[in-house]
């Protein structure tokens, strides 16, 4: 829309007949009527005026810049200065020179946004994540491929598009969704935090992102465009969320496992004065004495069965390994592995739980043990977190169609049919700050992993049933336990810096007729090495002089043919890798039995030439 200003002379009446000829859009308006208006930003695209009117004109405006603000048009009837057009001519001779002055001013107009937009679509074109470029009125300049990738939109169809109108939502970290005018781009221009890390969700795609906008300036320091450059992190959020919940799975437990532990330790103590009691008696009672050791080796095996779980269930699993697995041995697993939960915890609060385990032969399946006992615990702990005044957790293994079926059924608060439909989309919870809600999306996803799939039934006050079927799968049996064989005599040193350990392994040793030597200072193992030579060396990892690795590489370095045994309590974390490049034959995972420790001796001294 054009302003005439129109003081009555023949060159704006000239003016206007030539508007009208070229359809443009006019509104005519004398100086007072545009003083009368006041203030304000102007809503014209540009104004013809005499230009004898210049200086009336611009009081009309206060602060206003005309020339740059408000394109003008000067109409003259004598020679014409510059942004002056000379109208001392009839309308048909005005109409060219009217039709290129408006088109100058429109280009002109059009310069910066155009200027804006190529090099906004060069800029973003460069960079490798999503960018998204908004003018200082929040309309979209231009979105890369990568952007729209992201959120599963149309690259070319969100230009010209104001912000607020992309089917895109944003959610803190609390779930809360991101108001309009809190979006980043918008705080960006507000002057604010330009870099953030929201939640979203757009038409078919959902996930974490990583947004920072910067702003773009005008010559005159005004804010022109605003860049935002975004990275999803979908991923990352994910697995550190995976492994917030582990820790916290494990806090939980520490305090039950604890008393756990104090109970298997009370009963070897216990036990142990029994046993010593008895044998100080003229004619011990045999049977006494062997009731308390078989109680204390049961108790040993019972702590070390805690702690193996334990590291089962903390254990990085980058992949599924496939094994044989026995689901209902695993439902076992799982349940003595969160007693501390809801046996423990549950008692100490007043809410006693009960937990029942149904169990029936089942065929092997082929998976992952570790993902599947910590999608069972995980279930277990939902459950508990169900039974706010207590109750009861039913767990069963039973045989189906499609192979296993296990299933997870407790007696608590149960879920709303809405609640029940969304629960096993990621990030949904109603735990508030007690949950990050992925717990049943990566239940879900271990299942799917398996090739099974997982079923939710639930209703307010009747409590929730899980239930997991996974396919069998061909898989070979287990490997029998391996039987201590005796073997050739050899000489065995034995580094361990517990002096107590290093007894024992030489006890068991001897009934093979080995000729064992015991070293408690691995730098005087390694002394021996040098002058004396041996067919096996077990030596402990741990010690504060020199690792186990450190022994490994003296003694292959003496000689190459020893064998050399790491003995460790974190024997299940070592790499094969690690193993091969360090020369260690074998690997003693504490606690061990001495059937286990013959065995390795008689493997190794059988490659070992007499």
């Amino acid at each position: 829309m054009i302003l005439l200003v129109d003081d009555g002379s023949t060159e704006v009446q000239r003016a206007r007949a030539v508007l009208h000829a070229l359809g443009e859009r006019v509104v005519c308006l004398t100086l007072s009527e545009l003083c009368s208006e006041g203030g304000g930003t102007p809503p014209w695209e540009c104004v013809l005026a005499p230009a004898r009117s210049r200086e009336l004109l611009a009081r009309c405006w206060p602060g206003l810049e005309l020339a740059s603000a408000l394109p003008c048009i000067w109409l003259t009837t004598g020679p014409p200065a510059a942004g002056e057009l000379a109208v001392d001519a009839s309308a048909d001779e005005l109409t060219e020179p009217l039709r290129l002055a408006l088109r100058a001013v429109r280009a002109e107009r059009a310069a910066p946004h155009s200027l804006l937009t190529m090099l906004a679509e060069q800029l973003c074109a460069q960079v490798s994540d999503a960018a998204l470029m908004v003018d200082s009125a929040l309309r979209v300049v231009t979105a890369n491929a990568a952007y729209a990738a992201l959120y599963g939109l149309e690259a070319p169809g969100l230009r010209g598009k104001a912000l607020t109108d992309l089917p895109l939502r944003y959610y803190d970290e609390q779930g809360r969704a991101v108001p309009a005018e809190r979006r980043p781009e918008v705080r960006a221009l507000l002057g604010e935090g330009t870099a953030c890390e929201y939640r979203f969700e757009s038409p078919g795609r959902s996930g974490w992102v990583s947004i920072s906008s910067s702003v773009l300036r005008g010559p005159a320091g005004e804010p022109v465009a605003v860049l935002s450059l975004q990275r999803e992190v979908t991923a990352r959020r994910v697995w550190a969320e995976a492994r917030q919940e582990t820790l916290y799975a494990l806090g939980q437990m520490a305090a039950g496992v604890a008393h756990d532990l104090n109970n298997a330790l009370t009963l070897i103590l216990g036990r142990t004065e029994i046993a010593q009691e008895a044998l100080r008696e003229p004619h011990p009672a045999l049977d006494e004495v062997s009731e308390a050791v078989l109680a204390i080796r049961q108790a040993a095996l019972d702590v070390a069965g805690t702690v193996r779980r334990l590291q089962d269930f903390a254990r990085e699993r980058p992949a599924l390994e496939l094994a044989p697995v026995d689901c209902a041995e695993l439902l076992r697993e799982a349940a003595a592995l969160t007693r501390p939960r809801w046996f423990n915890e549950a008692l100490r609060r007043g809410a006693p739980i009960t937990v029942e385990v149904w169990t029936e032969e089942v065929p092997l399946i082929a998976g992952g043990a570790s993902e599947l006992r910590d999608a069972l615990t995980n279930l277990i702990f939902n459950a508990v977190d169900a039974l706010p005044q207590g109750g009861r957790i039913i767990l069963a293994a039973t045989a189906c169609a499609e192979g296993v079926e296990l299933r997870v059924e407790d007696t608590g608060l149960g879920m709303p049919e809405e609640v029940r439909q969304r629960a096993l989309e990621p990030y949904f919870t109603t735990k508030r700050e007690h949950g990050s809600g992925i717990g049943l999306a990566m239940v879900a996803t271990v299942i799917a992993r398996h090739g099974g799939k997982l079923t939710l039934e639930s209703e307010p006050g009747r409590g929730t049933t899980v239930r997991l079927f996974l396919p069998t799968t061909a898989v070979a049996p287990p490997p029998p336990e391996p039987v201590a064989l005796p073997a050739r005599p050899g000489r065995v040193l034995v580094l361990d810096d517990e002096p107590g350990i290093a007894a024992l392994v030489e006890r068991a040793l001897r009934q093979d007729r080995h000729q064992v030597v015991i070293q408690t200072d691995p730098r005087a193992a390694i002394h021996q090495l040098e002058h004396e030579q041996f067919d096996v060396v077990i030596t402990d990892l741990g010690m504060p002089a020199l690792s186990g690795w450190e022994v490994a590489a003296a003694v292959k370095q003496h000689s190459p043919t020893t064998r050399v045994v790491l003995a460790t309590g974190w024997g299940g974390d070592l790499e094969e890798e690690h193993l091969r490049r360090a020369s260690v034959d074998a690997v003693l995972a504490k606690p061990y039995s001495f059937s286990q420790l013959r065995q390795v001796v008689h493997r190794l001294l059988a490659e070992v030439p007499p």
